[in-house]
């Protein structure tokens, strides 16, 4: 028995070195291959995730001081889609959704540190494009928006907007085209 203890001490020890000996490896092409992590100056990690010929696998993920997690990102295999979510330092999610080659798009949704919905936008391209929804704190929606094809530069506004009471009761209706106000109701 004390030998087979012995044993699986000498193997989990081996396993353990190797395990750390193989952190942040490049392959012969110079490539992140495998286990990769970065730590702060407090020796901290804030970021970990596994690699292949340079490629992120499965789940990426950055973290705040004491290993809580910051973002995750999930990597959809050999496709440029990439579902990513945000959380706040106590744990409640930011921010939702997906990137493809690196620009947000689809559905996003937004919230504020006590866990309510703060916005949800469309994008395309990594620009707003469809509708965009701001809610006030009670969860009510606040403005309804839809932009097109991104038309919302600086302040420019475009196409229709509505402004809502905290009773989700409709107050204002407006059209824009090139951020020139076209009709009030």
């Amino acid at each position: 028995m004390l030998k087979k203890i012995v044993l699986l001490t000498i193997i989990l020890s081996c396993a353990n070195v190797y395990a750390q000996s193989t952190k942040n490896q490049l392959n012969k092409n110079g490539h992140k291959e495998g286990y990769w992590e970065k730590k702060d100056a407090e020796g901290n990690i804030i970021f970990e995730g596994h690699f292949k010929d340079g490629k992120p696998q499965d789940t990426l993920y950055y973290f705040y001081p004491k290993h809580k997690i910051k973002a995750k990102m999930t990597y959809t295999p050999n496709e440029p889609l990439v579902a990513f979510i945000s959380y706040f330092e106590n744990g409640e999610i930011q921010s939702k959704g997906n990137y493809l080659n690196k620009k947000k798009v689809g559905l996003w949704t937004f919230y504020r540190e006590e866990g309510v919905l703060l916005s949800k936008e469309t994008y395309k391209d990594n620009v707003l494009n469809g509708l965009a929804e701001y809610f006030y704190f009670s969860g009510d929606k606040f403005r309804e928006t839809i932009y097109q094809n991104g038309k919302k530069e600086g302040n420019l506004k475009e196409g229709v907007w509505k402004i809502f009471d905290e009773n989700g009761k409709l107050l204002e209706t407006t059209h824009y085209k090139d951020g020139l106000l076209m009709k009030k109701e």
